[in-house]
């Protein structure tokens, strides 16, 4: 398939090898929730990925009829750039009109961190109303040093991109003007440089597109005075998710981590090339922690309850 098919759902990911398997598994719960996967043209930016981790990439992809190219970017244009703990595949994100075709006018960019719960052409025919990227709000609070509201700070873990928009007005330049000015400064790197080009100059997506570990609790507790959704926004999403992202410690490769939908990860993850027991390395100590979290493990069973059910095909 052409890659840049105007039939196409271009989706975009970056990592390097650290990331390469979890990265796998957006793109098999993307590949296996779509109604056309066919129609699926994965763009990956290569961050130093193994071949053994293309090798199984590939056939996954390969494996639902789709399309998939690999990117590698130039890492000396991030030379510059403070790493902190992202590394540098972080900023891949930023040079997008570059590092992709200059064919491809839309794109779906997604962290690796997350899981797909639903029919990604959903989102990519959402309409962005005029802006250049569609986000959803960050449920964590700003840095101070941006001086935003809550509510107009977004994660730039799920992003809906014009990317002709973006080329003709070069935002690329502006982002990175914007580090040699600011980049120390920033906590989160790319998310807060994201942030300040486009200030109130983005469309908010549904809160189901980036469900962040903090939406249950907002829910639960209708703490929402300080967010751009709805009550019923927290509750569509947790009974109609579109994309899970397992934000900050919440990774669902962490033993101790307590989240509604890391068994549903696990049990996907388990049924890949990748598969082995994610766990068996684990020390005691650490398992007598998670052991005695009742309160935790209690709240977390509560939430997997009247949470939607996802699941997978084998």
């Amino acid at each position: 398939m052409n890659s840049s098919n105007p039939g196409n759902i271009n989706i975009v990911l970056a990592c390097d090898d650290n990331y390469a398997r979890w990265m796998g598994m957006v793109i098999l719960s993307a590949l296996q929730k779509a109604e056309n996967p066919e129609q699926f043209c994965f763009f990956i930016i290569d961050g130093g990925i193994k071949d053994k981790n293309k090798e199984i990439i590939g056939s996954i992809v390969n494996k639902y009829a789709g399309t998939l190219l690999w990117v590698v970017p130039d890492n000396g244009n991030y030379n510059d750039l403070p790493v902190k703990r992202y590394g540098l595949a972080a900023y891949y994100r930023l040079s997008l009109a570059t590092l992709l075709p200059g064919s491809i006018d839309r794109v779906i960019y997604l962290d690796s961190d997350m899981l797909v719960a639903a029919d990604l052409a959903e989102l990519w025919r959402t309409s962005l109303s005029g802006a250049v990227i569609g986000a959803v709000e960050n449920l964590g609070v700003p840095p101070k040093s941006l001086n935003l509201p809550q509510n107009e700070y977004f994660n730039s873990g799920t992003l809906l991109i014009d990317l002709k928009q973006w080329r003709e007005d070069d935002y690329e330049s502006q982002l990175f003007s914007l580090f040699e000015k600011k980049g120390s400064e920033l906590q989160f790197p790319d998310q807060d440089a994201l942030n300040l080009i486009f200030e109130k100059q983005w469309k908010r997506l549904p809160l189901r597109w980036n469900i962040q570990p903090a939406t249950w609790a907002k829910y639960e507790k209708k703490k929402i005075t300080n967010s751009g959704y709805s009550y019923d926004d927290y509750e569509e999403a947790i009974k109609n998710p579109g994309v899970i992202h397992f934000l900050a410690k919440s990774k669902p490769w962490f033993y101790s981590t307590l989240h509604p939908y890391k068994s549903v990860y696990i049990t996907l993850f388990n049924e890949s090339a990748w598969r082995y027991d994610i766990f068996s390395q684990v020390a005691i100590k650490e398992k007598f922690r998670k052991f005695f979290s009742v309160e935790k493990l209690i709240k977390n069973n509560k939430r997997k309850k009247y949470s939607a059910e996802v699941t997978f095909k084998n």
